[in-house]
Order: structure tokens, then sequence, then C-alpha cells
């Protein structure tokens, strides 16, 4: 779908690797784009800059529990998080009156996903809708319901997932200032998962420290 990028196609998709497992993904040549985590981690370039250096190829990406064999043949990655996002553009040819879509989604149709080890002739040919002009609504929920949702997202994600370095940031952040941080968001996440470790408890200590600073700057009740 363009984007206000006029001269670029965007292509989007989600994977779920723990219902999945391992999945292929034939990227077309002269793609620019990348494969995500959930925590928008990159997993790998795609395209010039990336390992098939515009050309093309079979890209492998395997699930954090993947412990079986690989195969050879494949752009293979490991993802920290079972949800992937895969992330295309396709430049748009110059046309008449403008940029010219037609060849730039032609080239992102190109792209074929399809779980490893099925076999071609099995394979169902891939549901591409175009997004072009659909209203959708990509706001995150601001009642109740944003923790709900957060704790399904982390009770279903390994903890191995959860950066370490998003807690040093946020610890840094919290020497330089007395409002809430993502320090508090780090603690509650290790929290509602139940990983009491003796690793958490300091982070558990630094959400209370946090809600007292919280509470001393503000003068509202602890969450």
């Amino acid at each position: 779908m363009p984007t206000p990028n006029a001269d670029v196609i965007y292509s989007m998709s989600h994977f779920d690797l723990k219902e999945t497992g391992p999945l292929v993904v034939a990227a077309p040549p002269d793609v620019i784009g990348m494969f995500t985590d959930f925590f928008q981690r990159t997993i790998t370039d795609v395209g010039l800059i990336g390992p098939d250096r515009a050309r093309g190829g079979l890209y492998l990406l395997l699930p954090p529990d993947h412990a079986g064999e690989v195969p050879q043949g494949y752009f293979a990655f490991k993802s920290k998080t079972y949800n992937v996002l895969l992330f295309f553009r396709t430049i748009m040819a110059k046309g008449e009156n403008g940029p010219n879509p037609k060849p730039a989604v032609a080239l992102a149709e190109q792209t074929r996903v399809y779980p490893l080890w099925a076999m071609e002739k099995d394979v169902q040919p891939m549901q591409l809708p175009n997004g072009s002009g659909k209203r959708i609504n990509m706001m995150y929920p601001v009642d109740n319901t944003f923790w709900t949702k957060l704790k399904a997202f982390v009770d279903y994600e390994p903890v191995s997932s959860l950066s370490m370095r998003i807690d040093r940031y946020s610890i840094s952040r919290m020497r330089r200032t007395s409002a809430p941080s993502y320090g508090c968001f780090f603690a509650f996440v290790l929290r509602i998962n139940g990983h009491a470790t003796e690793r958490t408890q300091g982070h558990f200590q630094r959400h209370r420290l946090c809600e007292q600073a919280r509470v001393a700057s503000s003068g509202q009740a602890p969450v």
C-alpha cells in the first residue's frame, strides 16, 4: 500500500512461529526491508544491506525454542520472540504522470511464505490483500484492556525475550527523574509473568523505589 513516501509500496505481515514452527520466506529481488521480533528488534535486514544483497533469496525464520536441524541453503535466523513482523518496501517505477505502482506491486506479490519441509506442490497460493485506501485503527487501548493485552503478550513469549538492556536504560532514566519510568513497567512485566527469581527481585525492589518516588512527587496513591 502507498505510504507518505509516494514512490514506495509497503508490504507487511505477521507470523506466529509458535503456531507454525519454522517458516521459509522467499524474498523477491530489489526489496528494501527487514524482519523484526515483537519488540521491534531487527532480526535481519532484507535486500541490498541484507545477506541476499538485493538478489532475493530464501529466509528461514526459527522460533526461539528451536533446537532441531537447520538445513543448508537458507539465510537462517532465530527470533527472540514467537511473533515476527515482515516489513518490505518495493520502489515504484517512474511513470508518465508520476510514480507507477504496478511494477512495485507485482514485485511484492512474488513474496512467498510457507512452513519448512512443506512440499512445494502443497504450498497454498499467497493471499495478498490490497490495503490502499482502507481505514484501520492502529491505536493501542487506553483503558484496562491494555494491561490484559500486555499480560497475554508477556505470558505468550519466552521470558528470555525480555531484554535486560531495556531495564538498564530505565535505571539510568530513573536516576534523572522522579517521574514513573520504564523501570516500573519492566518490573511489572516480570511480576505479572510470575518469574520471581533472584535476578528479578532486584527489579521488584526498583519498582517499589520508583513507586515511592512517584508518590512523593505527585501525592498520588501507590498503584
